[in-house]
């Protein structure tokens, strides 16, 4: 969308005879209220010229039809260990950093390309290239609200799922989520219903999808997020994850709440609470979740570009399932 322009239903001429609302043009349909509010574009631009690059640039990920293959392009960068990866994240798990430089890392230099990059930002939706293969990549980002899922970054999450399988191009998900956002907003805004849509498209989709637990993956998020029991064709792990129903902390107080106020002195309780945070904590590493299988394989942080582009390889020579065969290609994409 160039801005300047405006995408609304009717005019603020109509508003105001109808409402007696008083309201410009861009305050009802410009760029900044579909770009950061309402989720209705992909991208803003100043001129004409730029639209015309950004639909290039988005074009060039998708085959000409929906019967055929991404072309592959000439891989760039380099496959050998990155040690410098683990250091963009920090370890304490509340500490926020911005996700979208773990993506820039982990694909072909030059090649990711975002969509709604100020909409729902606490998730970030791009397409990209790697190993020359064309992919899409879904990645909560710390940055903006904890990286949690909330109605809206669903709805980014499922559009970007529903064009993916239209196209049969591969989606990554890099993890780092602490859960479902909580409070009496989005409970009113459908997260109940967003999140189950989310995890519906995820089932029905046919292209192929592989998953890293970057951090930490919290509750029914990490499902969401396409993690355990879900139809992922590769789970990884970075070692220092942590996976579990809920963070330790609130995991205690929800659990044990009652037997830590039965404690009357406080000294004591805190000491019991602070020693039940442990023992929640020690059934939250990735090696739990690796010897019952839940994931597939820990990984060095270092390799994670070249087990995804391997993973990839595999791919390639998948044979593309009709349009007809799947089932998202009858969902609308937003």
């Amino acid at each position: 969308m160039v801005r300047g322009s405006t995408l609304a239903v009717t005019s603020p001429k109509v508003f105001e005879i109808a409402t007696g609302e008083v309201i410009s043009f861009e305050e009802v349909g410009g760029v900044d209220v579909h770009a950061e509010r309402t989720g209705q574009i992909d991208l803003g631009v100043d001129t004409d010229e730029e639209a015309y690059e950004a639909i290039r640039w988005w074009l060039s990920y998708l085959p000409s039809n929906a019967w055929q293959q991404v072309e592959r392009t000439e891989p760039v960068g380099d496959f050998g260990p990155d040690h410098g990866l683990s250091a963009l994240v920090p370890t304490v798990r509340n500490m926020g950093y911005d996700m979208r430089r773990v993506v820039e890392r982990i694909c072909d230099p030059g090649t990711v390309f975002e969509l709604q990059a100020k909409y729902a930002p606490n998730v970030s939706c791009s397409f990209a290239r790697l190993n020359g293969y064309s992919v899409g990549v879904v990645a909560n980002n710390p940055l903006f609200n904890a990286g949690t899922l909330d109605p809206e970054a669903c709805q980014k999450i499922i559009r970007m799922i529903v064009v993916c399988d239209s196209f049969n191009i591969p989606v990554i998900f890099l993890v780092d989520v602490p859960g479902f956002m909580v409070g009496a907003r989005v409970e009113h805004d459908k997260m109940l219903h967003t999140g189950m849509r989310m995890m519906h498209a995820l089932q029905n989709a046919t292209m192929p999808t592989l998953t890293v637990c970057i951090r930490k993956a919290f509750g029914l998020a990490w499902q969401a997020m396409n993690g355990s029991l879900m139809p992922s064709q590769g789970i990884y792990c970075w070692p220092g994850a942590e996976i579990g129903f809920m963070d330790p902390d609130v995991g205690v107080n929800v659990a044990f709440g009652s037997k830590l106020d039965r404690i009357a002195d406080l000294d004591e309780r805190e000491a019991e609470r602070l020693r039940l945070i442990r023992e929640v904590g020690e059934a939250t590493n990735p090696y739990e979740a690796a010897g019952t299988m839940r994931i597939d394989e820990m990984i060095d942080p270092a390799d994670t570009r070249r087990v995804l582009a391997e993973d990839l390889e595999l791919f390639a020579n998948r044979k593309v399932p009709p349009p007809e065969a799947r089932l998202l290609s009858y969902w609308p994409t937003c």
